[in-house]
Protein backbone atom coordinates (compact mmCIF):
# COMPACT_ATOMS: atom_id res chain seq x y z
CA UNK A 1 0.00 0.00 0.00
CA UNK A 2 2.82 2.40 0.91
CA UNK A 3 4.51 1.71 -2.44
CA UNK A 4 1.23 2.42 -4.25
CA UNK A 5 0.87 5.75 -2.41
CA UNK A 6 4.43 6.74 -3.33
CA UNK A 7 3.81 5.91 -6.97
CA UNK A 8 0.57 7.95 -6.98
CA UNK A 9 2.32 10.95 -5.46
CA UNK A 10 5.09 10.68 -8.05
CA UNK A 11 2.50 10.65 -10.84
CA UNK A 12 0.76 13.73 -9.40
CA UNK A 13 4.06 15.61 -9.13
CA UNK A 14 4.94 14.72 -12.74
CA UNK A 15 1.49 15.88 -13.92
CA UNK A 16 1.94 19.20 -12.06
CA UNK A 17 5.34 19.73 -13.72
CA UNK A 18 3.89 19.09 -17.17
CA UNK A 19 0.97 21.44 -16.48
CA UNK A 20 3.29 24.18 -15.22
CA UNK A 21 5.44 23.81 -18.32
CA UNK A 22 2.33 24.16 -20.45
CA UNK A 23 1.61 27.55 -18.84
CA UNK A 24 4.99 28.94 -19.95
CA UNK A 25 5.15 27.76 -23.58
CA UNK A 26 4.88 30.58 -26.11
CA UNK A 27 5.72 31.60 -29.66
CA UNK A 28 6.35 34.95 -31.32
CA UNK A 29 4.32 35.91 -34.39
CA UNK A 30 4.48 39.00 -36.54
CA UNK A 31 1.31 40.93 -37.37
CA UNK A 32 2.17 43.78 -39.71
CA UNK A 33 5.04 45.67 -38.10
CA UNK A 34 4.26 44.37 -34.62
CA UNK A 35 5.55 41.15 -33.04
CA UNK A 36 3.25 39.44 -30.53
CA UNK A 37 4.15 36.95 -27.82
CA UNK A 38 1.42 34.30 -27.80
CA UNK A 39 1.11 31.76 -25.02
CA UNK A 40 0.11 28.39 -26.45
CA UNK A 41 -2.46 27.94 -23.68
CA UNK A 42 -4.36 30.97 -25.08
CA UNK A 43 -4.77 29.58 -28.61
CA UNK A 44 -8.24 28.18 -29.35
CA UNK A 45 -7.69 27.36 -33.01
CA UNK A 46 -5.87 28.53 -36.12
CA UNK A 47 -7.71 29.21 -39.35
CA UNK A 48 -6.14 29.46 -42.81
CA UNK A 49 -7.61 32.07 -45.13
CA UNK A 50 -5.61 31.75 -48.35
CA UNK A 51 -2.42 33.78 -47.91
CA UNK A 52 -2.75 34.45 -44.19
CA UNK A 53 -3.76 32.81 -40.91
CA UNK A 54 -6.11 33.97 -38.21
CA UNK A 55 -4.96 32.83 -34.77
CA UNK A 56 -8.06 32.74 -32.59
CA UNK A 57 -7.10 33.38 -28.98
CA UNK A 58 -9.20 33.47 -25.81
CA UNK A 59 -9.27 37.30 -25.78
CA UNK A 60 -8.77 38.29 -29.44
CA UNK A 61 -7.72 37.18 -32.92
CA UNK A 62 -4.48 37.98 -34.72
CA UNK A 63 -3.87 37.90 -38.50
CA UNK A 64 -0.44 36.76 -39.64
CA UNK A 65 1.14 35.98 -42.98
CA UNK A 66 2.09 32.30 -42.77
CA UNK A 67 1.26 29.07 -44.52
CA UNK A 68 -0.66 26.76 -42.23
CA UNK A 69 1.88 23.97 -42.82
CA UNK A 70 4.76 26.24 -41.71
CA UNK A 71 2.87 27.31 -38.61
CA UNK A 72 1.92 23.72 -37.79
CA UNK A 73 5.63 22.84 -37.57
CA UNK A 74 6.10 25.44 -34.79
CA UNK A 75 3.43 23.86 -32.59
CA UNK A 76 3.94 20.93 -30.19
CA UNK A 77 2.11 17.84 -31.49
CA UNK A 78 0.74 16.82 -28.11
CA UNK A 79 -1.17 20.13 -27.74
CA UNK A 80 -2.45 20.79 -31.28
CA UNK A 81 -3.96 18.70 -34.08
CA UNK A 82 -4.66 19.44 -37.72
CA UNK A 83 -8.31 18.62 -38.39
CA UNK A 84 -8.75 20.12 -41.86
CA UNK A 85 -6.67 21.73 -44.60
CA UNK A 86 -7.73 25.07 -43.10
CA UNK A 87 -7.79 24.35 -39.34
CA UNK A 88 -5.50 23.44 -36.46
CA UNK A 89 -7.10 23.18 -33.01
CA UNK A 90 -5.88 23.12 -29.44
CA UNK A 91 -6.67 19.68 -28.04
CA UNK A 92 -7.30 21.15 -24.58
CA UNK A 93 -9.92 23.58 -25.92
CA UNK A 94 -12.14 20.96 -27.63
CA UNK A 95 -15.53 20.94 -25.89
CA UNK A 96 -17.22 18.26 -28.04
CA UNK A 97 -16.80 16.39 -31.32
CA UNK A 98 -18.37 13.95 -33.74
CA UNK A 99 -17.12 12.22 -36.87
CA UNK A 100 -17.69 15.40 -38.93
CA UNK A 101 -16.83 18.32 -36.68
CA UNK A 102 -15.04 19.56 -33.60
CA UNK A 103 -16.59 22.15 -31.34
CA UNK A 104 -14.62 24.76 -29.41
CA UNK A 105 -17.12 26.57 -27.20
CA UNK A 106 -19.84 27.55 -29.70
CA UNK A 107 -17.65 27.40 -32.82
CA UNK A 108 -18.06 24.31 -35.02
CA UNK A 109 -15.08 23.39 -37.18
CA UNK A 110 -15.21 20.70 -39.88
CA UNK A 111 -13.03 17.61 -39.81
CA UNK A 112 -11.60 16.97 -43.27
CA UNK A 113 -11.71 13.43 -44.67
CA UNK A 114 -7.94 13.45 -45.10
CA UNK A 115 -7.43 14.24 -41.41
CA UNK A 116 -10.20 12.07 -39.93
CA UNK A 117 -7.98 9.08 -39.03
CA UNK A 118 -5.38 11.32 -37.41
CA UNK A 119 -8.06 13.08 -35.37
CA UNK A 120 -9.49 9.73 -34.20
CA UNK A 121 -6.02 8.61 -33.13
CA UNK A 122 -5.19 11.88 -31.38
CA UNK A 123 -8.48 11.88 -29.47
CA UNK A 124 -8.23 8.11 -28.92
CA UNK A 125 -11.77 7.37 -30.13
CA UNK A 126 -13.53 5.50 -32.88
CA UNK A 127 -16.31 7.49 -34.53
Amino acid sequence: MDKYLQQSQSTIIQFKKETELDETLFIYVKEGKETHKIYLKDILYIESLREYLVIHLIEKSIQVIYRISEFEEKLPLNYFIRIHKSYIVSVKKITSFSSNFIKIDTTELPIGRTYSDGVKKALDVGF
